[in-house]
């Protein structure tokens, strides 16, 4: 009888704490635009910041490539308060093999140095890169249309050939 009863007990207090555990997370609310942005392209990063007596603001940046796994150098840029604990930093992107990038927010206060968003994923738009062809969006390569061309009337002229004999 005990045991039923101390198994749902116990498991409702593992849940409490793990629920006590991540609303005591801070967390930065973070606007990008582009929500998408473009490989070699640039964003402006603004985040908005409920931490007391601020003294600086990083964001450290992480270029990746998905397809490959290879993650490139991490940037870290200074962030500028343009009000109310809102810091904002334009960043230039500089890997054109990158398919996302990942962030981390470092605040630095009079208590030290806090974490927040880490390694967060924004994914790049891809759909417009240039891949070095034209804007036209065939996917026909000129010249495939005189070949086809050029054997049909050949063999609509043997066909109208043998039909003469």
């Amino acid at each position: 009888m005990i045991e039923k009863k101390l198994i749902p007990t116990v498991i409702l207090t593992i849940l409490l704490i793990l629920s006590l555990n991540v609303s005591a997370e801070e967390t930065v609310n973070v606007d990008i635009i582009p929500e998408k942005p473009q490989p070699m392209g640039s964003v402006e990063i603004t985040a908005n910041i409920d931490d007391a007596d601020i003294t600086n603001v990083f964001i450290v940046v992480q270029e990746c490539d998905a397809d490959t796994g290879i993650c490139y150098e991490k940037e870290n840029y200074s962030m500028t308060n343009i009000q109310d604990n809102t810091y904002s930093s334009s960043i230039n992107l500089g890997n054109e093999g990158a398919t996302y990038l990942q962030y981390t927010i470092n605040v630095q206060t009079s208590d030290g140095w806090n974490t927040y968003n880490e390694n967060t994923k924004v994914n790049y738009d891809l759909s417009s890169v240039d891949n070095g062809g034209n804007d036209n969006s065939d996917s026909d390569t000129p010249g495939f249309s005189f070949i086809v061309l050029s054997v049909s009337i050949i063999f609509i002229l043997m066909i109208l050939h043998r039909r003469n004999r």
